[in-house]
């Protein structure tokens, strides 16, 4: 166990407003095990080839992802955003803070 933690970047509010709460959980659960891991989670998810920075990290068996820092000075997890892409009718929309998880028919992208 590590004394790392996790936490919204900038906002939970301008991260993860408006998404269903199963898809919150999901996101919490996920930066949970992250921040268990320590400094090992900036070996997570993409880019591949190389530690650290940015990484994105797919959810909801690759219907979103969440893109988040590891940030070992800080102890800290910082998820920076919550995307995807969902399929509605044949059109591919997109959800990156979009308030709804995925889009409702006639919303706008």
């Amino acid at each position: 166990m590590t004394d790392w933690t996790w936490e919204y970047n900038p906002s939970e509010e301008h991260v993860a407003g408006g998404l269903a709460p199963g898809v919150m959980a999901e996101v919490e659960r996920l930066a949970t095990e992250l921040a268990a891991l320590g400094v090992d989670a900036a070996k997570v998810g993409r880019p591949l080839d190389r530690e650290g920075g940015l990484r994105e990290f797919d959810i909801l068996g690759g219907r979103g992802f969440i893109s988040f820092l590891a940030v070992a000075r800080h102890h800290c997890v910082y998820v920076c955003n919550i995307g995807g892409r969902g399929l509605l009718g044949g059109e591919y929309r997109s959800f990156v803070r979009s308030g709804r998880w995925p889009l409702a028919r006639g919303s706008a992208s």
